[in-house]
């Protein structure tokens, strides 16, 4: 009866916050980024310049300026690979009037297939609790929320990188790589997946990830011809990283949102004040360090035979591209991903539940929960304004440590995939003698 109990408090917990997840997407009115999602493929697909906000102002204007989907001009444009159009390809196709809520619905489309996959991985090694409340956790978390509100591409690259690690979990190295190939569309969460893949390897899964990339690319650029795409898309992203522009971590113009800049520089501007230089040398610092650190914690669980990425790993590589490459606060609803290795770590590993573990959960918490409500008041006099993108940025930079701290402290090197069908180890452990 007990058991029961807690089942039924569990689903009411996950009815509640998907019913409230719901409800506040019915009242969002849209956002720039919307528009841009919704009419680039429509763009490519005319053989027309996607990167060319004019252009795709007058084509919203065309379609009677349709409420929910204004392209908008204070910010950057339509700023990725072609390839992202294909992901955001199938709410384009929706008549104008019907934009908005088509990119919403897509969007809770690759909420549910982060949730399926990731819990589908979990199987029976998770206590059903477990996977109900974590999928409550996914539709309440406030980032989630906020790649909704804005139209933004997180959950969709999530979606494609969490299918991506059931794919190699199960040893479908080509799907793997497919999937990651796609969610290379945001290279700037992606591309750490790639460079682990080539660290261990796995050249198949790498080698098709890469193809997929390019082959994409290729393909949508035809429309509107390679070159004239290449030219387009060097020009907008130049102007869109000059300083002073909306990715310049130093730039204190209000149109560009900086309190929302979550990555490595931004948290070094509070720190070391706006000396670009300065600020430069200490970023290639960081980011060497990062990929220093990655290398040292991934060859500790390192052996001939692994050639997937499991979600302690997953975990480690989204945190740190979250501080290598420009991002701003919609970017942590890969919390899903990193709370999902953490929790899956300590469920599978009970024994090896010590204090960086615990912290790392703690700090991702706090991440979850806290930041959103209001905690920008712990840095308020600290070398800068009170701005909530200093202190995620900070608990990210924390929270990459501990996991590295984790990565390190973990003795089972797996042979193989770390996840079956069933959840379970699919290939023997043994235990690291070199600890």
């Amino acid at each position: 009866m007990s058991r029961r109990l807690s089942l039924l408090v569990c689903w009411f917990v996950l009815g509640f916050s998907l019913l409230s997840l719901l409800r506040e997407v019915a009242h969002m009115d849209g956002w720039r980024d919307h528009g841009l999602f919704y009419y680039a493929p429509r763009l490519i697909v005319k053989g027309e310049n996607a990167y060319d906000w004019d252009r795709m102002k007058a084509e919203w204007r065309a379609d009677g300026k349709p409420t929910g989907v204004d392209p908008g001009t204070t910010m950057s444009g339509f700023v990725n690979p072609p390839s992202m159009a294909l992901l955001t390809l199938p709410p384009s196709l929706a008549p104008p009037q019907f934009a908005l809520r088509a990119m919403d619905a897509w969007n809770l489309v690759a909420l549910a297939v982060c949730i399926l996959c990731l819990t589908t991985a979990a199987a029976r090694a998770w206590p059903l609790e477990a996977r109900i409340l974590f999928a409550a956790y996914c539709c309440w978390l406030p980032a989630v929320h906020s790649v909704l509100l804005l139209g933004q591409s997180t959950l969709l690259i999530s979606a494609c990188l969490a299918a991506a690690l059931l794919a190699l979990a199960w040893q479908k190295e080509v799907a793997g790589g497919v999937l990651i190939g796609l969610a290379l569309a945001k290279f700037t969460l992606s591309f750490p997946f790639i460079a682990v893949l080539v660290y261990r390897r796995n050249w198949k899964a790498a080698g098709v990830a890469i193809a997929t990339f390019l082959f994409l690319n290729i393909v949508l650029a035809l429309p509107f011809g390679p070159a004239n795409t290449v030219h387009a898309y060097r020009t907008v992203v130049t102007r869109e990283t000059r300083p002073g522009s909306s990715y310049d971590a130093l730039t204190s113009d209000p149109r560009w949102m900086p309190q929302t800049l979550v990555h490595a520089p931004r948290l070094l501007v509070l720190l070391l004040g706006r000396r670009r230089k300065t600020v430069a040398v200490a970023n290639i610092i960081i980011c060497v360090g990062i990929a220093v650190a990655l290398a040292f914690g991934l060859r500790r669980r390192q052996s001939g035979a692994r050639r997937d990425i499991d979600p302690l790993e997953a975990a480690a590589l989204v945190t740190a591209a979250l501080l290598l490459f420009y991002h701003r606060n919609y970017d942590v609803a890969v919390l899903i991903l990193i709370v999902y290795g953490l929790i899956d770590y300590g469920i599978r590993k009970p024994s090896l539940r010590g204090v960086a573990w615990k912290l790392g959960l703690f700090v991702s918490l706090l991440l979850s929960w806290i930041v959103p409500a209001g905690l920008a008041f712990v840095f308020n006099g600290v070398g800068g304004p009170t701005e909530r993108g200093y202190v995620i940025c900070s608990l990210i930079f924390v929270l990459f440590w501990l996991l590295q701290w984790q990565l390190v402290l973990d003795r089972d090197v797996t042979v193989g995939t770390t996840l079956g069908v069933d959840g379970e180890h699919s290939a023997s452990s043994r235990l690291d003698t070199t600890r």
